[in-house]
């Protein structure tokens, strides 16, 4: 079940939309997803090991985990975010 803020278009429909200008080939958006995650998620670890408090709850809940299953979903996707970005 998709949490409420994500219901509506599609993930690849919001990704097109958000893209429609940029000179970005198609793969580079869905690239930048994944470099992301992989920054969110060293910021996050790092901020919980440094600062403790409620990062260190937040990554002791598994938000690490949560980024990595969001980055293995943009990857087993891509497909699909190629076809709506073409």
């Amino acid at each position: 079940m998709r949490t409420p803020i994500l219901e509506g278009p599609r993930p690849s429909t919001r990704q097109r939309r958000a893209h429609p200008d940029y000179t970005l080939n198609c793969e580079e958006p869905i690239y930048l997803g994944v470099l992301r995650a992989d920054r969110t998620w060293l910021l996050m670890k790092g901020a919980a090991e440094r600062l403790g408090g409620g990062w260190a709850r937040m990554w002791h809940d598994g938000v690490g985990e949560l980024i990595r299953r969001r980055q293995a979903w943009l990857t087993a996707n891509r497909g699909s975010f190629l076809a709506a970005l073409s």
